[in-house]
């Protein structure tokens, strides 16, 4: 049954990230140079960071784990929205 619960965990966060991107939509008429800057993959895995590190409950003798845990959703989410970036991106004229 813990297999299943944290499945569901890690679903949760996934999910949420990419709730949260979709959710940009509804400030795509800001100023489009500020909108630019989330389009980098840096800014995207800080943001991205930020939202996973809010389902941790940090535990000082799990430290580590909960950092390694944080970073791979981080670098997996970052990874499928670049890939999504390449393969669906309009072509500026």
């Amino acid at each position: 049954m813990q297999n299943i619960e944290l499945a569901f965990f890690y679903i949760k966060i996934l999910t949420y990230c990419f709730a949260a991107i979709a959710a940009g939509y509804t400030v795509a008429d800001l100023d489009t140079e500020f909108l630019d800057q989330a389009t980098n993959p840096e800014w995207q895995a800080v943001i991205i960071a930020f939202v996973a590190a809010g389902f941790f409950n940090f535990e000082i003798a799990h430290w580590r784990r909960n950092i390694i845990e944080i970073l791979t959703i981080t670098t997996v989410v970052t990874g499928a929205l670049q890939l999504l970036r390449c393969k669906f991106k309009k072509n500026k004229k």
